[in-house]
């Protein structure tokens, strides 16, 4: 049985709501979707204070303001964070630490220098955890 730690970071949470419910805010008030009755899976990517309810018209106000170079940075080190609490895991899953780096070196290469001023740490920090993937991978296998 695969024994997970807990994280000490927070990802945060998903709801799932009709993008057509009362309340869900259509960003810039664009025209309604033909895909208007799927469902959409809000997921929060701001800094909440403690205790904070999730709001989703400040949600999609914090996406609209926050600079994308901004928010794919953290996700990039959302993801790498996920690849290693999985090489972490005992036994490690090697499987899902892979496919989180392939599409972390995926998502650097095509950003690209476009990616802003931290290219370089994202590259670093893919590379540390690449490293970390195959130093867990050769303990694995010898054991």
């Amino acid at each position: 049985m695969r024994q997970r730690r807990e994280p000490r970071f927070s990802i945060g949470f998903t709801r799932r709501v009709p993008v057509n419910s009362p309340g869900v805010v259509q960003p810039n008030n664009l025209p309604r979707s033909p895909f208007s009755d799927i469902t959409a899976t809000l997921v929060r990517v701001s800094d909440p204070p403690a205790g904070a309810e999730f709001n989703e018209a400040e949600e999609i106000a914090y996406l609209h303001a926050a600079p994308v170079e901004t928010i794919l940075g953290n996700h990039l080190f959302v993801l790498l964070q996920v690849a290693a609490l999985r090489l972490a895991e005992t036994p490690p899953n090697l499987a899902a630490a892979e496919l989180v780096i392939d599409t972390v070196r995926a998502m650097v290469n095509a950003g690209g220098d476009r990616l802003g001023e931290h290219v370089d740490l994202y590259r670093n920090a893919l590379a540390e955890v690449q490293q970390a993937y195959v130093r867990t991978k050769s303990s694995s296998s010898g054991s």
